[in-house]
């Protein structure tokens, strides 16, 4: 039954797919990384930009992932990005305008919206961005966050809202703004779009690029559910996740669920409570 209730809470999660395999000596890496204060947040404060804090988090959970191979492929896609703004004679394109060329881009590279969840550890999971860029593959989450990295090279802000099974971004002006749906690669800018009713926790509400970023991070360590020994070090994560994006959510609510049944003990915080 308890097989069976675990089972139950993976499918109820957005983002439970096994994706690329846990690593090997996952014992050295919990030892060396800080679950609460992860090298993504120092990336992002120093400056070093939005997509070099998303490859920390490859990094981390994926270490046998080619992160720099991922880096040349956004730079590409970057470049011909840029290329394309500067010969339509724009020097400064808005937001909209931006993301679209950048989404054009993907479409020109044959990029491919796919919601098909990885079967096995270890195949190819279009919901990690790492696995989008070298694969031509991604989700509505990898690709906005592709997006959210790009404008952001440009000195644009955007915004990403999840609702349940999907994102998208925002104008930070607010949802009167319209949205960009970056699933569609032809038409990605949108009129306002009412959410749904009865959403809860952070569900539906603009997140800055650092909860972004912890949404992302915190959603990655479903890779690691299998693995007991990533228990103390997944749930820290989990509870800081929680206070810097200042709710829960559908996914991180099961995947905690998920570890303490397949426990089958009493799992409790190292430091007890909500790390600072």
């Amino acid at each position: 039954m308890r097989v069976f209730a675990v089972l139950l809470l993976l499918l109820a999660a957005s983002c439970a797919a096994p994706g690329p395999a846990a690593p090997r000596d996952v014992g050295l890496l919990l030892r060396t990384a800080d679950p609460v204060h992860p090298e993504f947040e120092r990336a992002l404060a120093e400056g070093r930009g939005l997509f070099e804090a998303i490859l920390q988090i490859d990094r981390l959970v994926y270490p046998d992932l080619d992160v720099a191979a991922a880096r040349d492929v956004f730079d590409r896609l970057r470049r011909e990005t840029d290329l394309e703004l500067e010969r339509a004679g724009t020097a400064t394109p808005g937001l909209g305008e931006a993301a679209a060329a950048f989404l054009r881009t993907l479409d020109r590279r044959r990029f491919v919206y796919d919601v098909v969840p990885p079967r096995r550890p270890g195949q190819a999971d279009s919901k990690v961005v790492c696995q989008s860029l070298l694969r031509g593959t991604g989700s509505c989450g990898t690709f906005s966050l592709l997006c959210l990295a790009y404008l952001r090279t440009r000195g644009l802000e955007a915004r990403l809202v999840c609702v349940p099974d999907h994102c998208y971004l925002q104008d930070p002006a607010g949802s009167g703004a319209g949205v960009i749906e970056c699933t569609d690669f032809e038409s990605p800018l949108r009129p306002p779009r009412a959410l749904p009713s009865g959403l809860s926790g952070h569900y539906g509400r603009p997140l800055d690029p650092a909860q972004a970023l912890w949404h992302y991070y915190v959603d990655r360590l479903w890779s690691w559910v299998e693995r007991r020994s990533t228990d103390p070090f997944a749930l820290r994560a989990m509870a800081r996740g929680r206070s810097i994006l200042g709710s829960s959510c559908r996914s991180l609510d099961a995947q905690e669920a998920a570890r303490r049944a397949l426990a089958g003990t009493s799992l409790d915080l190292a430091s007890g409570g909500v790390p600072r």
